[in-house]
């Protein structure tokens, strides 16, 4: 899994927002739905 630097993450911290919110449509909002999804699996929550 790959997270990359985008401004869209830097946006969203500094309104105290999560870039699902901010961008919804956005790459950033992509990787953290993959992020999740990975550590879901790792933690056995998402089958």
């Amino acid at each position: 899994m790959v997270m990359h630097n985008r401004a869209a993450y830097a946006t969203a911290s500094i309104t105290a927002r999560s870039v699902q919110e901010t961008e919804p449509d956005s790459a950033a909002t992509e990787e953290i739905a993959v992020l999740y999804k990975w550590g879901s699996g790792q933690l056995v929550l998402v089958q």
